[in-house]
């Protein structure tokens, strides 16, 4: 049976409750919009296409402090995003009774992790989102209880509306933030761990359809003393880490512990202090063997598969390069969909850092600083996210609502900026896959398919490709086929090429980004030229978004030029502020 049938019949095979589980494909981030200062909106990332896509909305006006969460339908349209205070829609307007979830200290609240969306359990209809009621105590702040919502997607022609609020699950004295999640053992349900301040002690939620309930708690370890940071479930929900900056001059406490999804209960494993000075925080790789955690600075990588002890600390970065015009450091981490870590800025920019390829060792991982650029200033905010996508654990006592791990398909892949023609892929599938079966639609090539993880093909010439992926495991498969189109496009009535180039800002004062949408460029170049036509930048292009610096150009009116093989395809013109 060759490759493409052996797609069809997979396909067939394909199992609904895996299919899409996009919830986290939409990030939100900035703050303060409206004003008519193109350094101000929101900064939407889309992940649906595998690799991030930015897109600038400058009348949003929701201030994203450092709470900051977001969800997206199944099928990874964005459904809500919130500050802690006011959820807003699709419509990226206030939805129905979804205002002054608590008193309004700041004008977004300054918690990390402080707001979590959850889809219901076996409802489309229905979102939850968890968030805390926090209260001035003389000159301090403190958390006195956690609460829920209840959000119904139907409502108001399907832009939703709050049919429940400020239900309270955890009555205490509680640690700021550290709202996250991981799923229940059995591949539905939710288990949230909420601990008390400055104790070792874990109050255990469950949520379960039409059940939300607070079931017990444990005294585990050592007391979290609180700080600021962050708190992670690995992946595959057999760890669960903490990260608190006590202070910017005390340096920090990372704890590690085991986590049973049957039971929702911790095995603590070790503590270590961090002497680096500044804050930070915490992501796991996706492959579940890596912990990074970030101080100041400085960027730290530790292999969970070499030894569970946190001895093995590798610093696999330090930032040089102080971004203007505050500086630049490493702080919260949020792994995205695309199985990159992006990493927020404490002191509040228009830049993310990242760690490309965190499922490798060492510098390997290919941590790059100051990388990613936003089109607004964000405030020190990373959207908050679970692991939308674990199963069950097959076969286990806790395996009892006959949910089975079936493969979902997805994948990303990388344009070489040496050989255009070469192509590295990286699989992003989920639901304990066994197998990988690759067809890159290159019928000229010796080498047309692959069962390699992540592969890596040389096109054989330029050309429109059709590259699938099918994922399998004894439950099952699933397949993805994207076209790939490689230096050649379509013409209209001239010899100019039709392509969907995007240019913001405009005017702009700092940089400029250059989305380059569903093309991958033989030799595509940027020309800047003044206003007497001299060139002033020249600069490589690829696809996606290409960052372009203009800081040092004088305030005045460029041309912009864009020629792919020699030709223009796209010319305007450019406002520097």
């Amino acid at each position: 049976m060759n490759l493409k049938n052996i797609i069809f019949y997979f396909s067939l095979l394909n199992h609904t409750v895996g299919l899409c589980q996009r919830y986290d494909y939409n990030w939100m981030l900035g703050y303060d919009g409206g004003k008519g200062d193109p350094r101000f909106g929101i900064t939407q990332i889309d992940f649906n296409s595998g690799n991030p896509m930015v897109s600038y909305l400058p009348d949003i006006t929701l201030n994203i402090e450092t709470a900051n969460a977001s969800i997206s339908s199944s099928t990874g349209n964005l459904l809500y995003y919130t500050n802690g205070y006011d959820i807003e829609g699709a419509k990226y307007k206030l939805i129905a009774n979804g205002n002054d979830l608590g008193i309004k200290y700041w004008s977004g609240l300054r918690i990390p992790q402080g707001v979590m969306f959850l889809p219901y359990p076996d409802s489309a209809d229905r979102t939850i989102l968890f968030y805390p009621n926090l209260q001035r105590v003389s000159s301090d702040f403190y958390v006195f209880d956690i609460r829920y919502l209840i959000i119904n997607n139907k409502l108001n022609n399907g832009y939703g509306a709050v049919v429940l609020r400020h239900q309270i699950i955890v009555k205490d004295t509680l640690s700021e933030g550290q709202l996250t999640a991981c799923k229940h053992a059995n591949g539905r349900d939710w288990w949230l761990l909420i601990n008390k301040l400055n104790t070792n002690k874990y109050y255990k939620i469950l949520v379960q359809p039409d059940n939300i309930q607070l079931l017990d708690s444990q005294l585990v370890g050592e007391p979290i003393i609180q700080g600021l940071g962050q708190s992670k479930f690995s992946p595959n929900g057999n760890f669960y880490a903490v990260y608190q900056s006590i202070s910017d001059m005390e340096g920090a406490d990372l704890y590690l512990y085991k986590f049973d999804r049957c039971g929702g209960l911790l095995n603590f494993i070790t503590k270590k202090h961090i002497i680096k000075k500044g804050f930070g925080g915490i992501e796991f790789s996706p492959n579940s063997r890596f912990l990074y955690h970030c101080s100041g600075f400085d960027l730290f990588q530790y292999d969970l598969e070499e030894s569970i002890s946190l001895d093995n600390e590798i610093q696999i970065d330090t930032i040089t390069d102080h971004y203007p015009p505050w500086g630049s450091a490493y702080f919260l981490q949020q792994l995205a969909p695309d199985g990159r870590i992006y990493i927020a800025n404490p002191f509040g920019s228009d830049i993310l850092h990242v760690i490309q390829r965190p499922n490798f060792k060492g510098e390997r991982s290919i941590p790059t600083y100051n990388s990613f650029k936003l089109k607004s200033l964000n405030a020190i905010s990373i959207s908050n996210f679970p692991n939308y996508r674990l199963g069950p654990i097959d076969g286990s006592i806790c395996d009892s609502i006959d949910i089975d791990n079936i493969p979902w398909a997805h994948w990303r892949y990388d344009q070489d900026t040496l050989n255009y023609l070469k192509f590295e892929f990286t699989d992003l599938s989920s639901y304990e896959v066994e197998e990988w079966y690759w067809d890159f639609g290159d019928s000229n090539s010796p080498v047309r398919t692959s069962r390699d993880t992540n592969p890596i093909h040389t096109f054989s010439q330029n050309g429109v490709y059709e590259v699938c992926l099918i994922v399998k495991n004894k439950n099952g498969a699933d397949t993805l086929c994207r076209t790939i189109t490689i230096g050649t496009v379509s013409t209209k009535g001239s010899d100019k090429q039709i392509l969907d180039i995007q240019i913001w800002p405009n005017p702009c004062k700092d940089f400029l980004i250059i989305n380059v949408l569903d093309y991958n460029p033989q030799k595509m170049v940027l020309q800047i030229n003044n206003s007497i036509g001299k060139l002033v930048l020249s600069q490589r292009l690829y696809q996606g978004s290409n960052s372009i610096e203009v800081e040092d150009f004088h305030s005045g009116i460029y041309f912009i030029s864009i020629l792919e093989k020699g030709k223009e395809i796209k010319s305007d013109k450019l406002i520097k502020l």
